[in-house]
């Protein structure tokens, strides 16, 4: 090997050294301590200073697990963006091939391979070429993180690739990858081909080896490679069966690629790894013909007291149960092995999903993995109960139709199996959005962490480095494209006007919700109300998007429970959930809960079914913004933590029509890319949120808005946008949107100083109404013939029913009573003129 490749290996060994350190673990000489346990969750384990590949838990009776260390997870910047830190260049044009293959523990020195260059879905990605002949090439692909990472070009059927002339008297390793190839060479010292992939049979070069050849079958130990296994094995059977077949495997889920680095950061080569002597037992298990055999080969390395394996075994993809037996055998006893099928399949427990909502009863859910002896894996969760009662066990098992034919006592044995291996706990999240325990931002298919960064979901449905499993928002956008940010906000301007502008920054600010929360102990909600089809559904729905949720809202209407609209408000964390048209007499929101849910009090406080003095409470820590053609907010005090934003048919136009055709062209997944923007700068809005509703509130107040309260509502409402422009640096609009900001405020204070609004906006309306069979005024006072009058200013019909309320409570009434100023005598509504009022 090359100096090279030992300095790189140094170096990422101590990259991880400091991001170790950096998690909290304590340096002390050869040895970082204080480290969290993947598998237990506690700062009690450990890794060598030297060569950090694996994390030794201390707990040894209660964990003890030693969880392998993947340097790149921990330090991806080490094994990525190849073409940009390593480019190829006059001097040495195989510079990013040359890194590469330095990442993979391979001397390119001793190698022969090309640098080319693939495309894929429109983008170029370099590649290390290795040559089976002058008209087929094998291309690794470097930088991409696709599923298929190799490209042959030209025909490689029958072929194989090999790096120099074989000597077929000795074995020929034969690996599915040309990096495996590579590593059993230069690690081990083998003569290796490669097929180039595992479901190829190079049936041309099998039958070109002379008779009594002798092929060792090594491929990846997955799925994948075990299978190819067997088919090459059966083909060698039948075409030739002159030929001396081994099978070698490295241990479960590895290549020999991974083995010789593993060997590399350690010092040591690859068949000098401690698992190197163990390739060909794992061989022999994979073709053992009967589960007595397999088990007589499993038990050469693991074996107790009684000379051989007892427990629970996975043998041709179905579930044993090993137990001893005593028998006299010419009066001498000895103890056989007896063997039970318990499954027609396998079961692991992937990991578990704690909720820990009640603090001293923590309650599980298992997540196992099953799959069937003919079938694809599925993922199954059971409650505790269900691994504690056979006939639980056994009816959930049916559904995914696999058998249980064990007792209670194999159960017992099979749960304690699952269970020793001691696989993560992970929390179960029960909102999208802000969590408040770890400070992430998490949707279904990613996270942002405390630094904005993003993480994609793990293959085993949960974040691994968090410890978390999302909330599975059935409305979330997975895919998030790309979007050019100053142009959607002049579109958003073009539609909306400053309606849109203040109502993106309520979103934004939503998402931070949990910063100002802390500063004030409080957070204003957003009412969008006017007339029908001006657009207010729809916005919500476009700003929903932008944040990562294609979904309009909740439709209040009598025929959701009062549970379900609660449930559904408390799936939303740092995130705005729309009511829509929601109106009191027909919707089971209570509109004074308002008021205690401004503090973020409990959606629901429910008693705990237990004898226990224990109560259960919903959480809300979403935002609402209300959608509704007439504001339901009836007191005073309701009114002031509301900002509105009024929509009218006088604000639409032909530019803004041009406006809502091109926010039509953006897609859910382009739109989501303007909150994935937001959250990757959730620093900068974090660190600035607080800073800037401070001086909105100083500048609402110096115009003249003084009540305290609402200057708050509405420069929270405000400052994301403010910082959006800030990031953006496109502080165009701020000018017009803060003269309408003042505007709204004043509004407000002006609106929320009656606690009857429907009566005032009447009242209003009326003035203007000169229809001699709806309204009179004499001596002073206003006869009002409502019916009539009603239909003279288009008076919604959903609203009356409050209106009346509004009418008796409000200051100008006086009475209610028939007279004969409409000339027959009728029912009419008198209130006090306005100019007597003032």
């Amino acid at each position: 090997m090359s100096d090279t490749k030992p300095k790189f290996w140094s170096t990422v060994n101590g990259e991880v050294c400091k991001v170790l350190i950096r998690q909290g673990g304590k340096l002390s000489e050869d040895y970082i301590n204080s480290l969290k346990c993947p598998a237990c969750g506690k700062r009690e384990a450990w890794a060598s200073s030297r060569t950090p590949t694996k994390i030794h838990c201390n707990r040894a009776n209660k964990c003890g697990v030693i969880t392998p260390i993947d340097a790149r997870v921990l330090v991806p910047h080490l094994f990525q963006d190849f073409r940009k830190r390593h480019p190829a260049n006059a001097e040495d044009p195989k510079a990013t091939a040359r890194a590469f293959l330095k990442t993979r523990a391979l001397d390119p020195e001793k190698i022969e391979f090309e640098q080319g260059e693939v495309t894929i879905a429109d983008r170029k990605y370099p590649t290390v070429g290795f040559r089976l002949d002058d008209s087929t090439i094998n291309h690794r692909i470097v930088d991409y993180l696709g599923k298929d990472k190799t490209r042959t070009h030209g025909k490689y059927t029958g072929k194989v690739w090999q790096p120099q002339k074989l000597n077929k008297k000795k074995p020929i390793h034969v690996t599915e990858a040309v990096i495996d190839s590579l590593s059993l060479i230069q690690g081990a010292g083998c003569q290796s081909v490669s097929c180039l992939s595992a479901s190829h049979i190079p049936k041309a070069w099998y039958e070109s080896l002379p008779k009594g050849a002798k092929i060792v079958l090594a491929f990846d130990n997955d799925n994948a490679g075990t299978s190819a296994i067997l088919k090459h094995l059966d083909f060698l059977v039948e075409h030739r069966p002159d030929i001396k077949v081994q099978v070698e495997l490295p241990p479960p889920g590895q290549d020999w690629n991974d083995l010789l680095q593993e060997g590399v950061r350690e010092g040591v080569k690859l068949d000098k790894h401690p698992e190197w002597e163990w390739n060909g037992w794992r061989g022999q298990l994979l073709t053992a013909g009967s589960v007595e055999d397999y088990h007589s080969i499993y038990s050469e390395r693991y074996s107790g007291q009684h000379e051989f394996f007892v427990g629970i075994l996975v043998f041709a993809g179905e579930t044993w149960r090993i137990t001893p037996k005593k028998k006299k055998v010419d009066k001498q006893e000895t103890v056989e092995p007896v063997y039970t099928r318990l499954l027609n399949g396998k079961i692991e427990l992937a990991h578990d999903l704690i909720d820990r909502s009640l603090k001293y009863e923590i309650r599980v859910q298992h997540r196992l993995r099953w799959t069937p002896q003919k079938g694809s894996a599925e993922v199954l969760e059971l409650p505790s109960e269900s691994l504690s009662n056979v006939a639980h066990f056994r009816n959930r098992l049916t559904a995914h139709r696999g058998v249980f034919h064990g007792s209670q006592g194999d159960l017992n044995a099979l749960i304690e199996k699952l269970f020793r291996h001691s696989p993560p706990r992970i929390r179960q999240l029960y909102s999208v959005g802000h969590d408040p325990e770890s400070g992430c931002i998490v949707f279904p298919e990613r996270l942002y962490d405390c630094e904005g960064k993003v993480h994609d979901l793990g293959k085993n449905g949960f974040f691994e480095n968090f410890g978390v499993s999302p909330f599975l928002e059935k409305n979330a956008i997975a895919k998030i494209t790309t979007i050019d940010t100053k142009q959607f906000l002049n579109d958003l301007k073009a539609a909306f006007g400053n309606r849109g502008l203040l109502a993106l920054g309520y979103w934004t600010t939503a998402a931070y919700s949990h910063i100002l929360f802390a500063e004030y102990n409080f957070f204003p909600f957003l009412s969008l109300h006017g007339e029908p089809r001006t657009g207010k559904s729809y916005l919500t729905t476009l700003l929903n998007r932008c944040f990562g949720i294609d979904w309009e809202g909740v439709p209040t209407t009598t025929a959701n429970t009062k549970k379900g609209e609660l449930r559904r408000l408390s799936q939303f964390s740092g995130m705005v959930a729309p009511m829509l048209e929601a109106r009191s007499e027909s919707a089971r929101f209570d509109f004074d809960s308002i008021l205690p849910l401004y503090n973020r009090n409990p959606l629901q406080v429910r008693a705990a079914t237990s004898n226990q003095n224990e109560t259960i409470e919903l959480p809300f820590r979403s935002c609402l913004a209300f959608v509704q053609n007439i504001e339901q907010f009836r007191t005073r005090a309701a009114m002031e933590r509301v900002v509105s934003i009024p929509f009218s048919e006088k604000d639409l136009s032909d530019d803004t029509f041009e406006g809502f055709q091109r926010l039509n062209q953006y897609a859910p997944d382009q739109l989501a890319a303007l909150g994935d923007f937001i959250l990757q700068h959730r620093e900068d809005f974090e660190n600035g949120i607080v800073a800037s509703v401070r001086g909105l509130v100083e500048l609402l107040t110096q115009e003249g808005v003084m009540v305290r309260r609402i200057a708050e509502n509405h420069a929270i409402s405000m400052s994301g946008m403010f910082l959006v422009s800030e990031v953006l640096e496109c502080k165009d609009h701020m000018k017009d949107l803060n003269d309408y900001v003042i505007g709204l405020a004043k509004a407000k204070i002006e609106s929320a100083r009656s606690e009857t609004p429907l009566a005032d906006a009447f009242l209003e309306l009326i003035e203007n109404v000169d229809a001699v069979d709806a309204v009179r005024r004499e001596d002073g006072l206003l006869y009002v013939r409502l019916s009539h009058a009603l239909k003279a200013i288009l008076w919604p019909p959903s609203s009356i029913k409050d209106l009346h309320q509004d009418l008796k409570q409000c200051d100008r009434f006086q009475d209610h009573k028939t007279c004969r100023c409409f000339g027959n005598p009728v029912k009419a509504w008198v209130f006090t003129s306005e100019d007597q009022t003032e």
